[in-house]
């Protein structure tokens, strides 16, 4: 089967995106804004690689004014409200 020369390159920088995509959410941490138990906003943090450092990073770059946590600390995620 023949293949054109862009073919080849077309396909290795697909192959590219997706490991760097890939390897970016690996390395991040998201705070999505959610409904707490009680009914008023709250911050779910997930922290990939389960490292509980980084979800605290991530909640103090989310509520710079401090916050308390609304449930136990889960592995690599906390359920937060901004003060």
């Amino acid at each position: 089967m023949y293949r054109g020369a862009g073919g080849a390159s077309v396909r290795r920088m697909k192959s590219a995106f997706f490991l760097l995509a890939f390897l970016a959410g690996l390395a991040g941490c998201g705070a999505q804004m959610v409904m707490g138990p009680d009914g008023y906003p709250a911050y779910y943090i997930r922290c990939h690689g389960h490292r509980p450092e980084r979800c605290y990073a991530k909640a103090e770059r989310t509520c710079p004014y401090g916050y308390h946590m609304l449930q136990p600390p889960g592995y690599g995620q906390l359920l937060i409200r901004c003060n």
